[in-house]
């Protein structure tokens, strides 16, 4: 399993996007419209790692929070849903 600095992406868009009690769907849309490919294509693939099961979980309860493990059943579940919603984003 990978350690914090695998998903330093991941921290970077919980710091600057993700506490803000906006729900993560609109948060993505957001992400997608100020940042650029060299932030989005990294957080995408540590979402990878995140959904299958390749990061601790007391790590991901540091970064993520267990707020949204609880809200969605699993981290590995929120990951899916995450790559689901950029999905349906293009980078500009």
């Amino acid at each position: 399993m990978a350690g914090a600095a695998n998903i330093e992406k991941i921290k970077y868009f919980i710091e600057h996007y993700g506490r803000s009690g906006v729900e993560d769907q609109r948060v993505v849309e957001e992400f997608f419209e100020c940042e650029t490919a060299e932030m989005v294509n990294p957080l995408k693939a540590q979402l990878m790692q995140v959904a299958q099961g390749g990061i601790e979980n007391r790590i991901l309860d540091q970064i993520i929070g267990k707020k949204r493990q609880l809200k969605h059943g699993s981290y590995e579940k929120w990951a899916k849903l995450m790559l689901l919603w950029m999905s349906k984003h293009k980078q500009s």
